[in-house]
């Protein structure tokens, strides 16, 4: 995915913030929460790529930040099944009913996780990938540091 490549919820409010940043030259994939789902089992776009993105997290396919209002956000939508048997999410005004903020943060991550690699997206490309572990981790910044935050030829250690 190139690094200027955005996905974005044109529904609502998201309309003028896609055209503003297609404008400013990004590139925005559109993707309307509200419309027809690929797999025909979801209600609506958005439903699909909550359950997907769920599956995903439960495989531990990705680690989530240790954010309490995304986690609280997660877990508090509830699943629903439509009168034609579709699986869908529960809608905003009824979390409002229940005392609830709409899942923006949530709907951010679980947007992130379908449309940049699961339903519709690349998902298969980077899961064969493997993980690399904490030390390799920190050896890969630590030589990023070295090669472009030194001045050629300052050398930082014991």
């Amino acid at each position: 995915m190139a690094q200027d490549e955005i996905y974005a919820d044109e529904g609502g409010m998201g309309l003028p913030l896609c055209d503003a940043l297609m404008d400013a030259g990004y590139d925005v994939h559109r993707v309307n929460f509200g419309a027809r789902p690929f797999d025909d089992r979801y209600s609506n776009r958005s439903s699909e790529m909550w359950h997907t993105a769920a599956r995903i997290i439960e495989k531990q396919e990705v680690l989530l930040p240790d954010d309490g209002m995304l986690h609280q956000q997660m877990v508090t939508r509830r699943s629903e099944v439509s009168r034609t048997g579709k699986l869908g999410m529960e809608s905003k005004d009824k979390m409002r009913s229940r005392g609830l903020d709409s899942p923006d943060r949530a709907d951010a991550v679980m947007g992130c996780i379908s449309c940049g690699g699961g339903v519709g997206g690349n998902w298969e490309r980077y899961s064969g990938i493997t993980r690399p572990t904490v030390g390799e981790l920190m050896d890969e910044a630590s030589r990023n540091y070295e090669e472009e935050a030194l001045p050629s030829g300052m050398y930082v250690g014991y």
